[in-house]
């Protein structure tokens, strides 16, 4: 336990150790204390991840604690001790409006914080790829060949939480994690407020904390939260670019831009959304030349943070390891319907009824601006209205368009462009409110208990972890996981306690991989008996019978084979659908 507290600070100052110098860069610029310190962890997480990934790629075993654990405490205490930069509290009246608002949205953040670190893996990606690829990190300390193409910025910082107790712990990475949904809510009050208005800027968070899909997915640890803080970062410093046309932002913009492709590969999208700014600020007079050089020099910065990563992906695995795609299984769910296209209205359960209205209402207003920038008004004065939306329409619409043709089968991958989505639909709220007659508008107390009934919407399916801390304060992670997960959980234990560790497992559900780190684990769907030479054990599970449906093969060589004495014989029956059976003699 001494060890586990004494680790904590270690993974916090790993989130942060950039603030000293990051405070002094970025406080010039009127992004508030909200965006300085939703940057810093940004900045600091992506400069971990980035330290940690030139380590791994040296010859050898290099990626080792203590190379890793040593230096944000040593960049943190050398940056306080020269910029002589203390640890700031927002200082905020009691008893005001902001205050109260404050108090809801931290509650929020709680929930998410409580799920997020109380709880260990149990969501099925964070199983079959990040948790194990963390894992492998942490016990070979290198990068292998083996991992290509799906970035690995988080689970390098999963891999730094182990790092910090010389353990696999999925709590301590669970700070990553909850770290990253605190930051996309900073961030997005930051863009809000910058682009439309403070008032909007609250409206906005309160709508985030109110949709439970974004609740549901920052308590997950899969990348969708941690690339839409990113993305939010980018159009931050993008907007800042356009308006000022200080180099310095472009840069940023492009770091930022640059992590979110070293976070998921998705980010492509980013790269045409930057190009927009020089093309706006030659539209309003702006030099072409000094623009063409900032543009080069944002784009430089991405191609320096992320550009190591996809060569070497390149190399190794080929262009399908760059360019994202969906599966085969997968790509059969995609909706291209006008009807999924208006995700915000025809999946409320997802969005939330009051954000996903409140986004459509922002984007019609955002559309209005385009010919009649004069009916906002309520944004800052000095914002040009028009540029504003032809920036955020870069940076959402074409991301959006993809996602409607080639990924709509999961509505999740739109947190990319939450920060921007809830800003729009925050500035939507402050329009409204704005056309309600004044002693209405100015009523607090019934605003504070709308904010709280829209923040426990969005919360309500995960109160349960709440519950259970007070309820069952010294719940062990084998029963939390035995209410969380019961089958997959129950089966493991199993498989444990009757198969020898070091054992060839082929199975069927990936989410079993990192529970079964003790064996030597495939993932797969076996269509012919070869599939599985080389194994000792197959264990079945109800996808791939989806799976084999798919491609038409539901009585293939396996599915003929199973229960066979001779080549599968059962091994144990868990469920009608789920079974280990034993592979006996295959023939080449």
């Amino acid at each position: 336990m001494l060890s586990f507290l004494l680790a904590i600070p270690t993974v916090l100052v790993g989130l942060f150790f950039l603030w000293p110098i990051l405070s002094r860069i970025l406080s010039p610029i009127s992004i508030g204390r909200s965006g300085v310190l939703a940057s810093t962890f940004g900045l600091s997480t992506g400069t971990l991840s980035l330290y940690m990934l030139i380590l791994g790629l040296l010859p050898g075993e290099h990626l080792l604690s203590n190379l890793v654990i040593p230096v944000p405490w040593i960049v943190l205490i050398t940056g306080l001790i020269l910029t002589k930069t203390s640890i700031f509290l927002p200082r905020i009246k009691l008893n005001t409006f902001t205050f109260w608002l404050s108090i809801i949205c931290i509650s929020g953040f709680v929930i998410i914080f409580i799920n997020a670190f109380l709880y260990p893996f149990y969501r099925y990606d964070v199983l079959a790829r990040f948790a194990p690829n963390a894992r492998l990190l942490f016990e070979s300390s290198e990068i292998p060949n083996s991992l290509t193409g799906y970035p690995l910025a988080i689970q390098i910082l999963y891999c730094f939480a182990f790092m910090s107790i010389n353990a696999v712990n999925d709590h301590l990475a669970g700070l990553v994690v909850a770290g990253y949904s605190g930051a996309m809510i900073l961030t997005t009050f930051a863009v809000t407020r910058l682009i439309f208005s403070k008032r909007a800027g609250w409206a906005a968070v309160i709508l985030l904390l109110s949709s439970h899909m974004f609740v549901d997915w920052s308590t997950s640890g899969y990348v969708d939260v941690p690339v839409g803080v990113y993305h939010g970062l980018c159009f931050l410093f993008a907007y800042i670019w356009m308006q000022s046309g200080v180099q310095r932002w472009a840069v940023i913009a492009g770091i930022m831009a640059g992590l979110a492709l070293w976070t998921k590969q998705s980010a492509l999208v980013l790269l045409p959304a930057l190009g927009i700014v020089p093309l706006l600020r030659i539209r309003t007079g702006s030099s072409a030349l000094t623009e063409t050089r900032n543009s080069l020099t944002a784009f430089g910065s991405v191609v320096l943070i992320a550009g190591p990563w996809y060569l070497r992906s390149l190399i190794i695995a080929g262009p399908d390891a760059v360019v994202p795609a969906p599966g085969a299984y997968d790509a059969q769910y995609i909706n291209n319907s006008v009807y999924q296209l208006a995700t915000f209205i025809s999946s409320t359960e997802e969005w939330g009824i009051w954000l996903g209205t409140s986004i459509v209402l922002g984007l019609i207003l955002c559309s209005i601006y385009f010919w009649k920038p004069e009916v906002d008004n309520v944004s800052h004065k000095s914002i040009e209205r028009m540029s504003r939306s032809w920036l955020l329409a870069a940076f959402v619409i074409p991301y959006h368009i993809i996602w409607w043709q080639n990924f709509s089968y999961d509505t999740r991958y739109l947190l990319s462009s939450m920060p921007m989505y809830a800003a729009i639909a925050g500035h939507g709220i402050d329009w409204a409110l704005n056309r309600i007659p004044y002693t209405f508008n100015r009523q607090t107390l019934i605003t504070i208990v709308l904010a709280i009934a829209l923040v426990l919407s969005g919360s309500v399916g995960r109160l349960g972890a709440v519950y259970n801390l007070i309820i069952h304060p010294m719940q062990t992670d084998d029963e939390k996981l035995q209410r969380l997960s019961a089958e997959s959980w129950t089966l493991v234990k199993h498989i444990r306690s009757t198969i020898q560790p070091g054992s060839k497992i082929y199975a069927v559900d990936g989410a079993l991989a990192y529970w079964l780190h003790d064996y030597e684990f495939k993932q797969g769907y076996p269509f012919v008996l070869n599939d599985l030479l080389g194994y000792e054990y197959l264990v079945t599970s109800p996808t791939a019978d989806l799976v084999y449906e798919f491609y038409d093969t539901t009585n293939n060589e396996v599915v003929s084979s199973l229960g066979d004495t001779n080549i599968l014989p059962l091994f144990y029956q868990y469920t009608d659908n789920i079974a280990i059976y034993k592979i006996g003699e295959i023939k080449h």
